[in-house]
């Protein structure tokens, strides 16, 4: 059994997916995902929450896939990480990138309803 050391590790969203969240928040409101600004805040904050806390865990069990090929224009040897709230339609995908097994780095998120989502095989 592989032993789970995620304490020293590190999540760093890269700044176009800081943005990404920044412009999803106005999305989900304006488009009445949400009754409230807050709601789509709180959305957003949990779906990058969830990402920071647990793709350490889910990279070092082995539970990511490696990016398609289609993905490197986003970077080389990228793993992906997905995320669904029970009852929900949309899945969110983070690509990222390892360094020294204690950093990782998101370069892209995307969901289900994204035309990119076509080359993701999880």
């Amino acid at each position: 059994m592989r032993n789970i050391i995620v304490k020293n590790c590190q999540v760093i969203f890269n700044d176009n997916v800081k943005h990404l969240f920044f412009e999803l928040i106005d999305i989900l409101y304006q488009k009445e995902y949400f009754g409230s600004l807050n709601d789509a805040k709180e959305y957003v904050l949990k779906i990058e929450q969830y990402f920071s806390n647990e793709i350490p865990k889910l990279h070092q069990l082995g539970l990511t896939k490696e990016a398609a090929p289609y993905f490197t224009k986003y970077g080389e040897n990228l793993f992906i990480a997905s995320y669904r709230k029970s009852k929900s339609n949309t899945t969110w995908y983070a690509l990222y990138e390892v360094f020294d097994y204690l950093y990782f780095k998101v370069v892209l998120i995307i969901n289900n309803h994204t035309e990119e989502a076509s080359y993701i095989n999880c």
